[in-house]
């Protein structure tokens, strides 16, 4: 299924060319001639990013993300307009972990061989050790939860710093 943008002047364009034309906007990023550095927009407020003991809560906001699985993919535009909500796993009861919560872009069209076309926030449990290290997962890192033993106080969470700005942005 190949994704059609239609730009302003009506011709149909692939989307992946559409980004990669756009590369110029984007300022280069880990190498990738047609990528970017991947980020939230500048103003988002470090509250975005909420935890109670059950509940990970991230509020609207928006963030361009290099794809991660093919090297020509572009930037993509990501957003949520509502409340976006999960369950947290919970505590052990001896072991602290760090869980993370992670932007999953998968797109078959520009060949990264998944079959799907979509931006799902993926929710990763970490593993309870003495010292808890955060699991991997590929895709933009929203943040990650740090969940103390059971007993040892509420979960917190530590939102990815990156901020996304265009070429040549202070």
């Amino acid at each position: 299924m190949a994704i059609i943008f239609v730009p302003v002047d009506g011709v149909p364009t692939p989307a992946m060319r559409e980004r990669q034309s756009q590369a110029a906007q984007h300022g280069g990023g880990a190498g990738k001639r047609l990528g970017g550095r991947s980020g939230f927009r500048v103003d988002t407020p470090a509250d975005v990013l909420t935890v109670t003991s059950t509940t990970w809560t991230l509020k609207p906001c928006e963030a361009m993300i290099d794809g991660d699985r093919v090297s020509y993919q572009g930037m993509y535009g990501w957003a949520s307009d509502s409340n976006e909500t999960g369950s947290i796993e919970p505590a052990h009861d001896t072991n602290a972990r760090i869980d993370r919560l992670s932007i999953e872009l998968l797109d078959s069209t520009a060949g990264d061989g998944t079959g799907q076309v979509s931006a799902n926030l993926v929710y990763t449990v970490g593993a309870a050790t003495a010292v808890p290290v955060a699991p991997n997962y590929p895709g933009f890192l929203v943040g990650t939860i740090n969940v103390p033993a059971l007993g040892g106080g509420s979960p917190t969470v530590q939102l990815n710093p990156a901020r996304y700005a265009a070429a040549g942005a202070p």
